[in-house]
Protein backbone atom coordinates (compact mmCIF):
# COMPACT_ATOMS: atom_id res chain seq x y z
CA UNK A 1 0.00 0.00 0.00
CA UNK A 2 2.85 2.33 0.87
CA UNK A 3 4.50 1.62 -2.52
CA UNK A 4 1.26 2.35 -4.40
CA UNK A 5 0.93 5.67 -2.55
CA UNK A 6 4.47 6.68 -3.44
CA UNK A 7 3.87 5.82 -7.12
CA UNK A 8 0.65 7.89 -7.17
CA UNK A 9 2.44 10.85 -5.62
CA UNK A 10 5.21 10.59 -8.21
CA UNK A 11 2.71 10.43 -11.10
CA UNK A 12 0.79 13.45 -9.78
CA UNK A 13 4.05 15.41 -9.35
CA UNK A 14 5.23 14.60 -12.86
CA UNK A 15 1.81 15.56 -14.23
CA UNK A 16 1.90 18.91 -12.42
CA UNK A 17 5.42 19.62 -13.61
CA UNK A 18 4.50 18.76 -17.18
CA UNK A 19 1.37 20.91 -16.97
CA UNK A 20 3.46 23.81 -15.66
CA UNK A 21 5.68 23.55 -18.75
CA UNK A 22 3.29 22.69 -21.58
CA UNK A 23 -0.40 23.46 -21.75
CA UNK A 24 -2.78 22.59 -24.56
CA UNK A 25 -5.17 25.51 -24.25
CA UNK A 26 -6.91 25.34 -27.62
CA UNK A 27 -7.75 21.68 -27.85
CA UNK A 28 -6.53 21.57 -31.48
CA UNK A 29 -3.04 20.25 -30.91
CA UNK A 30 -1.42 23.64 -30.27
CA UNK A 31 0.81 23.71 -27.21
CA UNK A 32 2.03 26.70 -25.28
CA UNK A 33 4.98 26.98 -22.92
CA UNK A 34 4.02 28.92 -19.82
CA UNK A 35 7.59 29.54 -18.69
CA UNK A 36 11.20 28.65 -19.42
CA UNK A 37 13.05 28.20 -22.73
CA UNK A 38 12.75 25.65 -25.54
CA UNK A 39 15.75 24.03 -27.18
CA UNK A 40 15.60 22.22 -30.54
CA UNK A 41 18.69 20.25 -31.38
CA UNK A 42 20.46 21.44 -28.25
CA UNK A 43 22.49 18.85 -26.26
CA UNK A 44 20.68 17.35 -23.27
CA UNK A 45 23.44 18.64 -21.06
CA UNK A 46 22.99 22.23 -22.26
CA UNK A 47 20.02 24.38 -21.28
CA UNK A 48 18.61 26.73 -23.96
CA UNK A 49 19.43 30.38 -23.17
CA UNK A 50 16.62 32.02 -25.13
CA UNK A 51 12.87 31.42 -25.48
CA UNK A 52 13.58 29.37 -28.62
CA UNK A 53 17.07 28.07 -29.36
CA UNK A 54 17.77 25.93 -32.43
CA UNK A 55 21.08 24.16 -33.00
CA UNK A 56 21.88 22.37 -36.23
CA UNK A 57 25.17 20.67 -37.21
CA UNK A 58 26.48 21.97 -40.54
CA UNK A 59 29.59 21.38 -42.66
CA UNK A 60 31.54 23.71 -44.94
CA UNK A 61 29.63 24.38 -48.15
CA UNK A 62 26.47 22.85 -46.78
CA UNK A 63 23.05 24.51 -46.75
CA UNK A 64 20.62 23.53 -44.01
CA UNK A 65 16.97 24.59 -43.93
CA UNK A 66 16.20 26.00 -40.49
CA UNK A 67 12.57 26.95 -40.95
CA UNK A 68 10.03 27.19 -43.74
CA UNK A 69 6.62 28.71 -44.17
CA UNK A 70 3.91 27.14 -46.29
CA UNK A 71 0.81 28.48 -47.96
CA UNK A 72 -2.22 26.93 -46.35
CA UNK A 73 -3.83 26.36 -49.73
CA UNK A 74 -1.04 24.06 -50.89
CA UNK A 75 0.09 21.84 -48.02
CA UNK A 76 3.61 20.44 -48.34
CA UNK A 77 4.75 23.21 -50.68
CA UNK A 78 6.85 25.84 -48.95
CA UNK A 79 6.74 29.49 -50.00
CA UNK A 80 9.43 31.04 -47.78
CA UNK A 81 12.40 29.30 -46.22
CA UNK A 82 15.20 30.27 -43.85
CA UNK A 83 18.49 28.60 -44.74
CA UNK A 84 21.80 28.42 -42.90
CA UNK A 85 24.91 28.21 -45.08
CA UNK A 86 28.50 27.46 -43.98
CA UNK A 87 31.07 29.38 -46.07
CA UNK A 88 34.02 27.75 -44.38
CA UNK A 89 34.83 30.81 -42.31
CA UNK A 90 31.40 32.07 -41.31
CA UNK A 91 27.73 31.19 -41.11
CA UNK A 92 25.32 32.98 -43.42
CA UNK A 93 21.54 33.15 -43.10
CA UNK A 94 19.38 33.40 -46.17
CA UNK A 95 15.67 33.90 -46.73
CA UNK A 96 14.66 32.08 -49.93
CA UNK A 97 11.30 32.60 -51.63
CA UNK A 98 9.85 30.17 -54.14
CA UNK A 99 8.29 31.86 -57.15
CA UNK A 100 6.74 29.23 -59.36
CA UNK A 101 9.37 26.52 -59.43
CA UNK A 102 12.33 28.86 -58.92
CA UNK A 103 14.12 29.60 -55.65
CA UNK A 104 14.89 33.31 -55.25
CA UNK A 105 17.37 34.62 -52.69
CA UNK A 106 15.38 37.42 -51.10
CA UNK A 107 17.44 38.39 -48.06
CA UNK A 108 20.91 37.33 -46.89
CA UNK A 109 22.98 38.14 -43.81
CA UNK A 110 26.74 37.66 -44.33
CA UNK A 111 29.76 39.01 -42.41
CA UNK A 112 27.75 41.89 -40.96
CA UNK A 113 26.37 42.81 -44.38
CA UNK A 114 22.80 42.56 -45.67
CA UNK A 115 22.08 41.47 -49.21
CA UNK A 116 18.76 41.81 -51.02
CA UNK A 117 18.58 39.65 -54.13
CA UNK A 118 22.20 38.54 -53.61
CA UNK A 119 23.90 36.01 -51.35
CA UNK A 120 27.25 37.82 -51.39
CA UNK A 121 26.67 41.44 -50.28
CA UNK A 122 29.71 43.69 -50.53
CA UNK A 123 28.42 46.57 -48.41
CA UNK A 124 26.29 47.16 -45.33
CA UNK A 125 23.32 47.06 -47.69
CA UNK A 126 23.77 45.52 -51.14
CA UNK A 127 20.74 45.42 -53.44
CA UNK A 128 20.83 43.42 -56.68
CA UNK A 129 17.98 45.06 -58.55
CA UNK A 130 15.75 48.10 -58.38
CA UNK A 131 14.59 49.93 -55.26
CA UNK A 132 11.06 51.28 -55.09
CA UNK A 133 10.33 53.71 -52.27
CA UNK A 134 6.96 55.38 -51.75
CA UNK A 135 4.70 56.08 -48.84
CA UNK A 136 1.40 56.49 -50.67
CA UNK A 137 -0.16 57.00 -54.07
CA UNK A 138 0.33 60.60 -55.08
CA UNK A 139 2.80 61.15 -52.27
CA UNK A 140 6.58 61.14 -52.11
CA UNK A 141 8.98 58.30 -51.48
CA UNK A 142 12.72 58.19 -51.24
CA UNK A 143 15.94 57.19 -49.58
CA UNK A 144 17.41 59.02 -46.58
CA UNK A 145 21.14 58.82 -45.83
CA UNK A 146 22.77 59.91 -42.58
CA UNK A 147 21.53 60.75 -39.12
CA UNK A 148 17.81 61.01 -38.56
CA UNK A 149 17.99 64.67 -37.58
CA UNK A 150 20.49 65.78 -40.23
CA UNK A 151 20.64 63.70 -43.36
CA UNK A 152 20.81 63.68 -47.13
CA UNK A 153 17.86 62.45 -49.11
CA UNK A 154 16.81 61.21 -52.53
CA UNK A 155 13.09 61.80 -52.97
CA UNK A 156 10.63 61.27 -55.81
CA UNK A 157 7.35 63.17 -55.63
CA UNK A 158 4.58 61.33 -57.46
CA UNK A 159 2.38 64.43 -57.44
CA UNK A 160 4.86 66.73 -59.25
CA UNK A 161 7.10 64.17 -60.93
CA UNK A 162 10.16 65.81 -59.38
CA UNK A 163 13.25 63.88 -58.31
CA UNK A 164 14.81 65.87 -55.46
CA UNK A 165 18.37 65.25 -54.21
CA UNK A 166 19.09 67.14 -51.00
CA UNK A 167 22.59 66.82 -49.47
CA UNK A 168 23.35 67.60 -45.85
CA UNK A 169 24.14 71.22 -46.76
CA UNK A 170 20.49 71.68 -47.63
CA UNK A 171 20.98 72.83 -51.24
CA UNK A 172 18.60 70.94 -53.51
CA UNK A 173 19.30 69.25 -56.80
CA UNK A 174 16.00 68.75 -58.63
CA UNK A 175 15.12 66.86 -61.80
CA UNK A 176 11.79 68.07 -63.16
CA UNK A 177 10.16 68.19 -66.59
CA UNK A 178 13.45 67.40 -68.32
CA UNK A 179 15.29 70.18 -66.46
CA UNK A 180 17.92 70.02 -63.72
CA UNK A 181 18.07 72.56 -60.92
CA UNK A 182 21.02 72.95 -58.54
CA UNK A 183 20.26 75.18 -55.60
CA UNK A 184 16.77 75.79 -56.97
CA UNK A 185 13.60 73.70 -57.07
CA UNK A 186 12.16 75.55 -60.09
CA UNK A 187 14.69 75.17 -62.92
CA UNK A 188 13.65 77.08 -66.05
CA UNK A 189 16.29 75.59 -68.35
CA UNK A 190 17.96 72.24 -69.01
CA UNK A 191 20.45 73.22 -66.28
CA UNK A 192 19.65 75.99 -63.80
CA UNK A 193 22.24 76.75 -61.11
CA UNK A 194 21.54 79.14 -58.25
CA UNK A 195 25.15 79.82 -57.30
CA UNK A 196 28.70 79.71 -58.64
CA UNK A 197 29.94 77.17 -61.20
CA UNK A 198 33.58 76.13 -60.91
CA UNK A 199 34.88 74.37 -64.00
CA UNK A 200 38.00 74.08 -66.14
CA UNK A 201 36.23 74.42 -69.45
CA UNK A 202 32.86 75.35 -70.95
CA UNK A 203 31.97 74.35 -74.50
CA UNK A 204 29.11 76.17 -76.23
CA UNK A 205 27.70 75.07 -79.58
CA UNK A 206 27.03 78.08 -81.81
CA UNK A 207 25.37 78.74 -85.15
CA UNK A 208 27.30 81.34 -87.16
CA UNK A 209 30.34 83.47 -86.40
CA UNK A 210 30.89 87.19 -87.18
CA UNK A 211 33.66 86.79 -89.76
CA UNK A 212 31.30 88.53 -92.19
CA UNK A 213 32.65 91.75 -90.65
CA UNK A 214 35.79 91.33 -92.80
CA UNK A 215 33.87 90.96 -96.05
CA UNK A 216 34.02 93.93 -98.47
CA UNK A 217 30.23 94.48 -98.45
CA UNK A 218 30.06 94.86 -94.66
CA UNK A 219 28.98 98.39 -93.71
CA UNK A 220 31.12 99.55 -90.81
CA UNK A 221 29.82 102.46 -88.77
CA UNK A 222 32.06 105.47 -88.73
CA UNK A 223 33.75 106.46 -85.48
CA UNK A 224 31.55 109.55 -85.41
CA UNK A 225 28.40 107.40 -85.70
CA UNK A 226 29.63 105.17 -82.85
CA UNK A 227 30.35 108.25 -80.71
CA UNK A 228 26.85 109.64 -81.34
CA UNK A 229 25.28 106.29 -80.38
CA UNK A 230 27.36 106.02 -77.18
CA UNK A 231 26.51 109.58 -76.14
CA UNK A 232 22.83 108.80 -76.60
CA UNK A 233 22.63 105.25 -75.08
CA UNK A 234 25.72 104.89 -72.83
CA UNK A 235 26.64 101.49 -74.35
CA UNK A 236 28.00 100.12 -77.61
CA UNK A 237 25.70 99.44 -80.56
CA UNK A 238 24.09 95.95 -80.46
CA UNK A 239 25.36 95.36 -76.91
CA UNK A 240 22.78 95.01 -74.10
CA UNK A 241 22.44 97.80 -71.59
CA UNK A 242 23.25 97.47 -67.89
CA UNK A 243 19.55 97.37 -67.05
CA UNK A 244 18.89 94.57 -69.56
CA UNK A 245 21.77 92.50 -68.15
CA UNK A 246 20.52 92.92 -64.58
CA UNK A 247 17.02 91.89 -65.58
CA UNK A 248 17.70 89.08 -68.08
CA UNK A 249 21.31 88.06 -67.59
CA UNK A 250 23.43 87.24 -70.63
CA UNK A 251 23.60 84.37 -73.07
CA UNK A 252 27.21 83.21 -73.20
CA UNK A 253 27.00 82.09 -76.81
CA UNK A 254 25.38 85.29 -78.06
CA UNK A 255 27.68 87.46 -75.94
CA UNK A 256 30.81 85.77 -77.29
CA UNK A 257 29.56 86.34 -80.83
CA UNK A 258 28.92 90.04 -80.08
CA UNK A 259 32.28 90.49 -78.36
CA UNK A 260 34.09 88.85 -81.27
CA UNK A 261 32.19 91.10 -83.69
CA UNK A 262 33.23 94.19 -81.73
CA UNK A 263 36.85 93.04 -81.67
CA UNK A 264 36.76 92.51 -85.44
CA UNK A 265 35.18 95.94 -85.97
CA UNK A 266 37.82 97.45 -83.69
CA UNK A 267 40.48 95.74 -85.80
CA UNK A 268 39.03 97.36 -88.92
CA UNK A 269 39.07 100.78 -87.18
CA UNK A 270 42.72 100.22 -86.25
CA UNK A 271 43.58 99.21 -89.81
CA UNK A 272 41.80 102.31 -91.09
CA UNK A 273 43.59 104.55 -88.57
CA UNK A 274 46.93 102.95 -89.42
CA UNK A 275 46.36 103.74 -93.08
CA UNK A 276 45.55 107.34 -92.16
CA UNK A 277 48.67 107.58 -90.03
CA UNK A 278 50.84 106.20 -92.83
CA UNK A 279 49.31 108.68 -95.28
CA UNK A 280 49.87 111.52 -92.84
CA UNK A 281 53.43 110.36 -92.21
CA UNK A 282 54.08 110.31 -95.96
CA UNK A 283 52.76 113.85 -96.24
CA UNK A 284 54.92 114.91 -93.29
CA UNK A 285 58.00 113.36 -94.92
CA UNK A 286 57.25 115.18 -98.16
CA UNK A 287 56.81 118.47 -96.30
CA UNK A 288 60.13 117.88 -94.53
CA UNK A 289 61.91 117.37 -97.88
CA UNK A 290 60.35 120.52 -99.28
CA UNK A 291 61.26 122.47 -96.15
CA UNK A 292 64.85 121.21 -96.39
CA UNK A 293 65.08 122.38 -100.01
CA UNK A 294 63.67 125.79 -99.15
CA UNK A 295 65.96 126.17 -96.18
CA UNK A 296 69.00 125.24 -98.27
CA UNK A 297 68.06 127.75 -101.00
CA UNK A 298 67.62 130.53 -98.47
CA UNK A 299 70.96 129.77 -96.92
CA UNK A 300 72.78 130.20 -100.26
CA UNK A 301 71.27 133.60 -100.72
Amino acid sequence: MKKIYIILVAVIAITQIAHAQWTNVSGTGNYYLNSGNVGIGTPSTTSPTSPLEIQQPISTGQTVSMQQWEWAGTPGTWNLRLDMYHTGSAIEYRFVQKVGYTDNNVLAFSNGYVGIGTTSPGAKLDVAGSIFAANQIGGAGGIYIGQADYQASLLYDNATGNLDITPRSGYNTVFTAGNVGIGTITPDAKLAVNGTIHTKEVKVDLIGWPDYVFKPKYKLLSILEVKVYIDRNQHLPEMPSEQEVKQNGINLGEMNILLTKKVEELTLYLIEKDAQLQSQQKQIDQLKEQLAIITKALTKN
